[in-house]
């Protein structure tokens, strides 16, 4: 094995890289994304040098274990670990090249002791203990991201998934602690934060480019596995209208650049529906002026975009809900549009009037898309992504998320019971939860669902 490009590395993990048939694949593996030459851990420094120092990379063994299934972890696994450039995922590059991505949008939090089930053998302790190639120095290079199950769009909280990692050294694993705590913590849906679309898209390219093989190439069904049927069909005809498909089942990711990517799923994806209703609301100059004047069946947009009183008119017929407080929520005005499209539109009319307070004449079909799908359309109130309410009251006068029957993993009469399902009740911000106690053998209280088959 040539080493003489590698910085010298601790001589019992050189021997772990090489006890099996794996060893020339992931040394060259390791060789060409310089791992083993990245900078040297520093637990204390700054949280740009944690992020810099993951992004490089680094070789660790992987396993993971279904919390909700109980199903056995699978065999530990030698693998390039690293964030992606846009710290929003983890991805492992095995040594055949394939590369797992684990978005940081599922994970829940970060753990330095191993998962041990509570109720059977065989769990992640016993295959840590059994593992010939762990030595007694391997408590202190774990650590354990728990991530939960995204099945159709929906988070299920409860189909929680232990992915570990056995680090070269503790440094190592200080390091990616503290790296991933901060940033789970910016990701994570518990904490409530606003994901703009420039940030989804940024997650989704990340995700896409992940997958990039030695040769600088995308398969085509990663892509597939992003965007499903008429979405990935109109996204791969229009990637390769750009000439960057090399194949109909690749995509040239040097010419597929972030930029790019985000301009096709916009144009190709996100406007097409936008405009057309755009185009529905733009009347003609003989159109009634008032709020509550029709909009002409027979009207195509004007050359000028949709005129500031259409704007008025879609936002109070169409975005506001008539039950809402006037005085709370007040009615759009014509000085408010005018500022939006201020804010909103690329046009030249728009970029003359930005900032003079001159009323804009009209909003162009992308400035109207662009508004869309920004922060001044949120459902969710401005005021409202952080704690508003006085919080100074009885504890009576609160409504509580609560738990009935915490502790199953399915239903009450025949599922399994498990202290993981606690942990996960309350980062998702429940704060009532239901233990029940029973007297066990040789009356040590145990938690079940009393008189069931429930474990």
């Amino acid at each position: 094995m040539d080493t003489s490009s590698m910085t010298p590395v601790d001589e019992k993990f050189q021997t772990q890289l090489s006890v099996s048939d794996r060893t020339l694949t992931l040394t060259k593996q390791l060789s060409a994304d310089r791992v083993l030459n990245a900078p040297t851990p520093n637990p204390n420094g700054t949280m740009a040098e944690l992020l810099t120092f993951m992004k490089h990379g680094s070789p660790m063994e992987t396993f993971s274990e279904n919390v909700l299934t109980w199903s056995s972890p699978d065999s530990p696994r030698m693998s390039i670990v690293r964030m992606d450039e846009s710290c929003t995922n983890i991805l492992f590059r095995d040594p055949a090249g394939r590369v797992d991505v684990l978005p940081l949008a599922y994970c829940t939090d970060v753990r330095i002791r191993p998962f041990d089930d509570e109720t059977k053998k065989g769990g992640q302790l016993d295959l840590l203990k059994a593992d010939p190639v762990v030595d007694p120095s391997l408590r202190p290079r774990y650590f354990g991201v728990a991530a939960y199950t995204n099945t159709g769009g929906y988070a299920n909280f409860k189909d929680v998934t232990i992915y570990s990692f056995i680090a070269k050294d503790e440094a190592t694993r200080q390091v990616w602690v503290a790296g991933l705590r901060e940033r789970i913590a910016e990701h994570t849906p518990f904490t409530r934060r606003y994901v703009t679309v420039p940030e989804l898209l940024d997650r989704l390219y990340s995700t896409l480019t992940a997958q990039t093989n030695m040769r600088g190439v995308i398969e085509a069904r990663s892509l597939g596995e992003l965007f499903k049927g008429a979405q990935y069909t109109a996204l791969m005809s229009a990637i390769a209208d750009k000439g960057m498909a090399p194949s109909k089942s690749t995509l040239d990711s040097k010419l597929l650049t972030r930029s790019v990517f985000t301009t096709l799923v916009l144009e190709t994806l996100v406007y097409p529906p936008l405009l057309k209703i755009f185009a529905e609301h733009v009347t003609s100059p003989h159109a009634s002026d008032g709020v509550g004047g029709e909009t002409s069946s027979q009207n195509a947009p004007s050359n000028e975009g949709m005129p500031v009183e259409d704007l008025v008119r879609f936002l109070t017929k169409e975005q506001r809900d008539p039950r809402d407080n006037e005085i709370l929520h007040p009615l759009p005005t014509a000085d408010k549009c005018s500022e939006l499209i201020r804010t909103h539109d690329a046009t030249d009319t728009a970029d003359s009037a930005r900032g003079t307070g001159t009323r804009v004449a009209s909003l162009s079909g992308h400035g109207f898309a662009r508004y869309m799908l920004g922060t001044d359309n949120d459902i969710l109130a401005a005021r409202h992504r952080k704690v508003y309410q006085d919080m100074q009251q009885p504890l009576a006068h609160y409504f509580i998320d609560s738990s009935h029957n915490t502790y199953l993993t399915g239903n009450q009469i025949n599922s399994k019971s498990t202290v993981e399902i606690y942990r996960q009740i309350l980062l998702c911000g429940c704060r009532c939860v239901e233990i029940d106690i029973w007297d066990g053998d040789d009356d040590i209280p145990i938690v079940y669902h009393g008189r069931t088959a429930t474990t």
